[in-house]
């Protein structure tokens, strides 16, 4: 099922250029004669184009059932990411050419008088998606499987095409310019899901199991004499013996529970010690892929030690049984969740202690946080349309608020993960994915909402850009191959982290440790320890803000790429929103053709902008 509705958005994201491709081909059999006939005649084009995509279909999984599994599921994976790419970049508007056949059956079908060859031949246009399509059907390597995609495959592109001739409302130039947008969305959104799972096939991920020295068991029972590896329930642990061959304890490592309970950088192994009623003795973090510096607290023999003689039985709320540290939320979420449910595996399968116990929990300190974050979404919504004058007021509260209160910011890491199906559970997170979704939603009503409102390191950037004395401009040449940059990044973060398997590689954005440096001066000694080089690059960013504005926004923000994109949609013109007696400039230019990147300001113009008038 999930390969038959993964088609249809691949068809939609083409369908619109699949209408304007065969909608002069199209024309001839819908007006020419009365309605029934005329019906008719459209229906014997759908049907023809259903036969030739269904054909294509079939003998694509014929082609990759004829070879082996893995030559077919790795050239089916390498062209699947190349034609990705390209029609990422080709919906994103970074290039405007395209792999089509379509002058060519052109030429050909305008002198056919059949609507169902020409509908059979006009099924047979070799652009991206459709590419795509062919390397998907052939890597399930079934004739079954292939028809199944290319039926998903021509629901999709046929959406633009059957309302064309059915709705005569879509005649209206606004609707098809929304329908062209929100289809080049989806196949950028489409291609970096193809590009993701293409990746995870060439790179595949070793699951590694972390090294358990004799060493670190011998510091979790300094006293006892010998430890014996067993499997007790399916589980494995192991069981330390003092020196009358009692048991001393038991030995638990979480990775043979909880491997898909995810910290910043994967998952978080830890080596814990029970005694006989299921309470921690004591516990060993392992290595790990956490970025230090945000970690170091929170991993160390200080921290550790408020996690002992705790049970399974216990809440470990955060903010409560446990100190809430500021700055390592996603990590410090991840060991207690880790530390929780390892300790109820082992006192239910190894003990087999039946028991009611009690939920994990997040702590009042994260939810007050969430909840301000909805609540400023919702204030800037008002504030756009009604007080867009007070902005750089609001961007004000959103840098103190979210940036040095509560050091909230939305992660390309978070797209990442949802992008690679490495979804956290969204019963569990419900905030986060709430306001992902708002992040999402905005965008497309209004633009950058997002970047533009409520990111307190945008804001944080325009802030020092207005208070500076070293405002300088670039040449509008220049301006527009700049921002290409992050278009770049954006595409190239995922393959980092598909052939590396760390979520370090993503650790590019400046936010978190932006914050962090300026509100604690522990993690600031620790930053200097651990890593000068992030310091430093935190330093000229902020010094690069001073003298062009919102030079990360524009230039290097992966996830300001992707709200661009997802902005071309934008439902809602920056026109309603324009400050009384202002006139917008386009100061944000963009790319060309690619206007998306506007940030709505009201029309405040920037100094750039002045200098030029």
């Amino acid at each position: 099922m999930r390969y038959f509705l993964s088609s249809i958005i691949l068809g939609f994201s083409t369908s619109s250029i699949c209408a304007i491709t065969c909608l002069p081909l199209y024309l001839p059999f819908s007006v020419s004669r009365e309605e029934r006939g005329r019906y008719f005649q459209v229906l014997s084009l759908f049907i023809g184009r259903f036969v030739s995509y269904s054909i294509v279909g079939a003998l694509s999984g014929a082609l990759g059932s004829a070879v082996s599994k893995h030559f077919i599921r790795s050239v089916s994976s390498y062209a699947i990411f190349i034609l990705a790419a390209l029609l990422f970049f080709r919906a994103a508007g970074i290039f405007r050419k395209e792999a089509r056949a379509c002058s060519f059956l052109f030429s050909i079908t305008e002198k056919i008088r059949s609507p169902m060859l020409v509908g059979f031949l006009t099924g047979l246009n070799l652009c991206y998606p459709f590419l795509i399509a062919i390397a998907h059907a052939a890597s399930l390597r079934s004739v079954f499987s292939g028809v199944v995609v290319f039926s998903g495959f021509f629901i999709g592109t046929s959406t633009s095409l059957l309302p064309l001739f059915l709705v005569p409302l879509l005649r209206r130039t606004q609707i098809k310019e929304w329908i062209v947008k929100f289809s080049s969305v989806m196949a950028c959104l489409l291609a970096l899901v193809y590009m993701a799972k293409a990746l995870q096939v060439i790179f595949p991920q070793k699951e590694l199991k972390p090294d358990v020295s004799s060493e670190a068991i011998q510091d979790l029972f300094p006293s006892s004499e010998s430890v014996k590896y067993t499997t007790v329930s399916n589980l494995p642990c192991y069981i330390a013996y003092d020196s009358q061959g009692e048991i001393a304890g038991y030995a638990v490592l979480s990775t043979d529970i909880t491997r898909d309970i995810m910290g910043y950088g994967g998952p978080i192994p830890v080596l814990l010690a029970f005694d006989g009623e299921g309470n921690i003795l004591n516990l060993k973090v392992l290595p790990n892929k956490e970025t230090p510096a945000y970690v170091s607290y929170i991993f160390s023999e200080d921290f550790l030690r408020s996690f002992r003689g705790k049970s399974a039985r216990d809440t470990f709320e955060i903010g409560i049984d446990v100190d809430a540290v500021s700055g390592a939320t996603v990590s410090l979420t991840s060991l207690v969740k880790t530390i929780k449910t390892t300790a109820q595996a082992f006192s239910t399968q190894v003990l087999n202690l039946e028991q009611e116990y009690a939920a994990l929990g997040t702590g009042k300190i994260l939810d007050a946080g969430n909840v301000s974050v909805i609540l400023l979404f919702l204030l800037s919504i008002v504030v756009l349309r009604y007080f867009i004058r007070f902005r750089t007021v609001f961007l004000i509260v959103s840098f103190v608020v979210l940036g040095l209160i509560f050091h909230f910011f939305i992660s390309i890491t978070d797209v990442i993960k949802i992008t690679f199906g490495m979804l956290d559970n969204p019963a569990e997170y419900p905030y986060r994915y709430l306001i992902l979704a708002l992040a999402f939603i905005t965008t497309i009503l209004f633009g950058r909402h997002y970047c533009s409102f409520i990111c307190p390191y945008g804001a944080l950037q325009e802030l020092l850009y207005y208070i500076s004395p070293l405002k300088r401009s670039v040449s509008e040449h220049l301006d527009r191959q700049l921002r290409r940059t992050k278009y770049g990044i954006l595409f190239l973060l995922p393959v980092l982290f598909a052939s590396t398997g760390n979520f370090i590689v993503l650790n590019f954005e400046p936010f978190g440790i932006t914050f962090q440096s300026v509100t604690s001066l522990r993690f600031l000694a620790e930053l200097l320890k651990y890593s000068m080089v992030t310091f430093f690059f935190i330093l000229v960013l902020a010094g690069a803000s001073m003298v062009l504005e919102r030079f990360f926004c524009l230039y290097l923000c992966p996830l300001g790429a992707l709200f661009a994109i997802l902005s071309t949609v934008k439902i809602f013109s920056r026109r309603l929103f324009m400050r009384t007696g202002a006139s917008c400039a386009g100061c944000v230019k963009g790319i060309p053709g690619f206007e998306a990147e506007c940030f709505i300001c009201g029309g405040l113009i920037s100094s750039n902008e002045k200098k030029k008038s």
